[in-house]
């Protein structure tokens, strides 16, 4: 292979860079490494504009006091952190935690873990009632380990940065 093949590989890499270095020297996030098991593992890029949030929504959000806790606590996150979910109830929606499947909207959504995969004791976020205007429900409830909504409650709109979408997997 000549170098002229790779010409478009190399391009495309050094604006990569380029665009990870621009976004650290600004005050907002714009792009987010996600190296859990929660989403597919790699890098996120904010959405522009402010479209309304809807259910199916990927979002970053900085996570509300009950999930910083338990996270620096158990150390499942490195520092300076946001957390990336899929919004799985909005405003208006109903919300139960007290059986032993997640309810959204009198629908089983997912399941609770009593423990996490260190095997620690995990305890579910108690709640029963309707999302609040600002309030969202994140999760990822096809995947057990997925740290969210479950165990620290609704987000409120005041802690998301923004939508996202997958810019590159590995």
């Amino acid at each position: 292979m000549r170098y002229k093949d790779f010409l478009p590989l190399i391009l495309s890499f050094i604006l990569f860079l380029f665009l990870i270095a621009f976004t650290s020297l600004k005050k907002e996030k714009y792009i987010f490494y996600n190296y859990t098991e929660s989403l597919p593992r790699g890098f996120y890029i904010r959405v522009p504009g402010e479209e309304p949030i809807k259910k199916g929504d990927l979002i970053a959000f900085v996570p509300p006091q009950t999930a910083k806790k338990i996270i620096d606590e158990r150390k499942y996150l490195k520092p300076d952190y946001y957390l990336l979910k899929r919004v799985i109830g909005v405003p208006g929606d109903s919300i139960d935690t007290s059986k032993d499947h997640l309810i959204i909207n009198h629908r089983p959504t997912g399941e609770f873990l009593s423990h996490d995969k260190e095997g620690r004791p995990i305890s579910k976020y108690s709640f029963s009632g309707c999302l609040k205007k600002g309030e969202y429900y994140t999760g990822i409830p096809e995947k057990k380990n997925s740290f969210d909504s479950r165990y620290f409650g609704p987000v409120s709109k005041k802690n998301i940065i923004g939508k996202i979408r997958l810019l590159l997997e590995f």
